[in-house]
């Protein structure tokens, strides 16, 4: 099978990606060059999801962040329930993630197919700062601003928690006056985090470590025990099963399986760019009068375009959920949404190739500008005594060394710098879609003014 050249930049990073976790660096150094690849791949998803509607239809998003939200709160709260602890039910859980988000995503659009350019894009951020003010307030359903940070990881070879089994009669007090439970029909203790050691003796009041639930048999009631809660079992029934083995977010297990998933998307963007689907929404981005003259339906290539672009940031959350253990509001702020249009616009917009190029650029200058970069004490005299307004902003003593560092949220300067030079000496981006070329000069605009058309041609053709 013949290779296009387009793609040879991302087998060589694809190459370079596997060889990666294996370079002899320092453990320090390795351990986190795979955390920021991890944070890496998973934004390449987020770019991939968005770049299918403004790359592909033409409509602007500033709201992606919304999918990003709901897929994270999704795999969080199914994966806490005591029927999904069964082995696989990770992936279960990544699905469902995807299938919600293309739901909202085709929700959302289905009142806005008549909306284009500005208006689009004030309403696709709109629905993100309403979605994250009622994650904000809505406990019942999102533990509000605490989020979730007791679902578990993913784990192969066996159910997702460990479960100790209590024998009937047993008994829990409720730590800080929270009363005393009792179970004649025995119940379930269910350990997010494992809970191999914990080893009550019969009799005896033992305290549970915290992520603990109890899931009554009889009653069917699901219950977060709380740190302090003591359980006392009347007889040595107590019986533990282990839960399958847990891939660590930071480990090389983790890496390559986020790895490969980048891979899959990567080849299904391919597909379905090169599809009736894919040829469709391009015309539509071209001009929405002749796709329609040419049998396109607007409205229905529209509502897939969100509902596949809802997809992919769904599951990405998802995995990012998975990573970080923890889902909280304050991680899906507007600036995750201009982060990932960055990416994009930085690559080329349209383009898979410019997709996965920007995201690997722009995010790992991120981390690097967010970790700093340590010089050597001979420059520290230069920026103490040139540059010491930059102090606590570019840079920051480190002894008699100097840390190239910015504040967090400073990185969007420096990213919205590394724009504007774009536009100005490469306004299609990095690598743009096959077939783009660079605006006409003025040169070649007088020559196509001053052009016959074929109307008023003569000769033969």
């Amino acid at each position: 099978m013949k290779i296009s050249r387009d793609w040879l930049l991302l087998i060589a990073l694809l190459g370079v990606a596997i060889v990666l976790p294996f370079v002899p660096f320092s453990d320090p150094v390795q351990k986190r060059l795979i955390s920021v690849s991890t944070i890496v791949f998973i934004y390449v998803l987020f770019a991939l999801g968005l770049n299918v509607v403004p790359g592909w239809t033409g409509l602007l998003d500033l709201g992606y962040v919304a999918f990003v939200m709901i897929g994270a709160y999704t795999l969080a709260i199914l994966y806490r329930l005591p029927w999904l602890q069964f082995e696989g039910a990770w992936l279960l859980c990544l699905l469902a993630a995807g299938l919600h988000c293309a739901l909202w995503g085709a929700l959302r659009g289905a009142p806005t197919l008549r909306l284009i350019g500005d208006y689009y894009a004030i309403v696709t951020f709109a629905f993100a700062q309403i979605l994250l003010i009622f994650v904000q307030n809505c406990g019942p359903v999102t533990n509000a601003a605490k989020g979730y940070t007791d679902f578990p990881g993913i784990r192969l070879g066996g159910h997702a928690t460990g479960i100790g089994e209590l024998p009937p009669g047993s008994t829990i007090e409720i730590a800080e006056g929270g009363g005393t439970l009792r179970f004649p029909a025995g119940a379930r203790l269910v350990f997010p985090r494992g809970g191999e050691n914990w080893k009550p003796v019969p009799g005896a009041p033992a305290e549970v470590t915290a992520d603990v639930k109890v899931w009554e048999t009889g009653t069917f009631r699901w219950r977060n025990l709380p740190r302090g809660g003591r359980v006392t079992i009347p007889t040595a029934d107590y019986s533990y099963r282990a839960p399958g083995k847990l891939i660590e977010p930071n480990s090389r297990a983790f890496y390559f399986f986020l790895l490969a998933v980048v891979v899959v998307a990567v080849l299904a963007m391919v597909r379905l760019h090169d599809s009736r689907v894919g040829r469709a929404w391009l015309a539509m981005k071209a001009d929405e009068i002749s796709a329609k003259a040419n049998g396109i339906s607007i409205p229905r290539y529209r509502i897939l375009a969100f509902a596949v672009s809802g997809f992919v940031g769904g599951v990405g959350g998802a995995l990012q959920a998975l990573r970080v253990e923890i889902v909280t509001p304050g991680s899906y702020d507007f600036w995750v949404s201009v982060l990932i249009l960055a990416c994009i616009v930085l690559g080329g917009l349209g383009s898979i190739r410019g997709a996965v190029v920007g995201t690997v650029v722009l995010v790992s200058l991120g981390e690097i500008l967010r970790e700093g970069v340590e010089l050597g004490p001979g420059l520290s005299s230069f920026f103490h005594g040139r540059l010491p307004w930059l102090e606590n902003v570019a840079w920051q003593a480190a002894g008699d060394a100097v840390m190239l560092k910015v504040p967090d949220q400073a990185r969007y300067l420096v990213f919205g710098a590394i724009l504007v030079l774009v536009m100005i000496f490469r306004p299609q981006g990095l690598l743009p879609p096959r077939g783009e070329r660079e605006p006409f000069t003025e040169d070649e605009r007088e020559k196509l003014r001053a052009a016959r058309t074929a109307l008023f041609r003569t000769g033969k053709p």
